[in-house]
């Protein structure tokens, strides 16, 4: 072998093996900035512990994840500090497009997560601190949407839906989301900006469900559904799946949310299977009564008729 040749081969030898153990110019700049971002949100009082990875890409750009761990109870001042300025800090620290922070921290027995990047964070982080409530258990804030998880409680609480000024409900670029289980029965509430949801009457429509159809049964309210952009509430579990809905049961909740200025349309379902369609009968709402006779008319007048009869026997 000649000297050139067993030069050649030494050097790349050497270059494949100091590529191997992360020590090219590239990985010690890459660890380089690892470094700095820990050093920069350790060095925050809020901040109680820092983890840096990379995820490496042979033809893309390097992903960057940092989970940062605040100490309990932040000021909603620091924690709009660390998911705003701090953040920006990181990123400009990585030298990366973009850099996926998750921050976390507890509120009294309450957990939050926050996710990075999104629009306005700070101020969805500050709003958010305000909002959290003893009987929260998980919190997230998302790109899209703020999600608020509630322990399990067998009563629904009479002021369980958010108020209209509630600072979490003025953040008009997010969603709002609530959800609880009570007893063995879901509830759900999704906001809307503008929207006040706050006279629906969803723990006496929950209540209505007869005991021996509560397992499983769903209470949902939207301020704006997807298909008509209406204020709608529906209540799933009137019935067994395949079966007609239950007047009596149907009639027993409708009769609650009679009379509700809010609520633009009421659907009631039998139980649902799988992704299979449930058995619906719906009533569209207009300055709280009940417009036409419900759809299907055949079964929607029955139930009508029988929730009249219910409110009018109580005044």
């Amino acid at each position: 072998m000649s000297i050139r040749r067993r030069e050649v081969l030494a050097l790349g030898t050497a270059s494949l093996a100091f590529g191997v153990v992360g020590c090219s110019p590239i990985a010690l700049a890459r660890n380089r900035r690892k470094r700095k971002v820990r050093q920069y949100l350790s060095g925050l009082d809020v901040v109680a512990s820092v983890q840096v990875d990379v995820l490496l890409e042979f033809l893309a750009a390097d992903h960057w994840i940092v989970n940062v761990v605040l100490k309990g109870n932040p000021s909603a001042e620091s924690v709009a500090t660390v998911v705003g300025d701090a953040y920006a800090k990181v990123l400009n620290l990585t030298g990366a497009n973009e850099v996926r922070m998750v921050v976390t921290w507890t509120q009294g027995e309450t957990s939050l997560f926050c996710y990075l990047p999104m629009k306005d964070a700070d101020k969805a982080a500050s709003a958010t601190v305000e909002a959290v409530s003893s009987g929260m258990e998980r919190v997230q804030i998302e790109e899209e949407k703020i999600s608020f998880e509630y322990r399990t409680i067998e009563s629904l609480p009479d002021r369980f839906i958010l108020p209209s000024t509630s600072p979490v409900l003025r953040l008009g670029s997010l969603k709002i989301e609530q959800s609880i289980l009570v007893g063995r029965s879901h509830c759900f509430v999704s906001h809307a900006k503008g929207k006040d949801l706050a006279s629906v009457p969803i723990k006496r429509a929950l209540e209505a469900i007869p005991s021996d159809k509560r397992y499983g049964a769903v209470v949902s309210l939207e301020a704006e559904d997807r298909d008509r952009h209406q204020t709608r509430l529906t209540v799933r579990g009137l019935g067994q799946y395949g079966q007609d809905v239950d007047s009596p049961s149907a009639a027993a909740v409708l009769a609650t949310v009679l009379g509700n200025q809010v609520l633009q349309r009421v659907e009631l379902t039998t139980a649902v299977k799988d992704s299979n369609q449930p058995t619906m009968v719906a009533f569209d709402m207009k300055s709280g009564a009940v417009v036409g006779q419900g759809d299907p008319p055949e079964r929607g007048t029955v139930i009508l008729a029988a929730a009249q009869q219910a409110v009018a026997s109580q005044s």
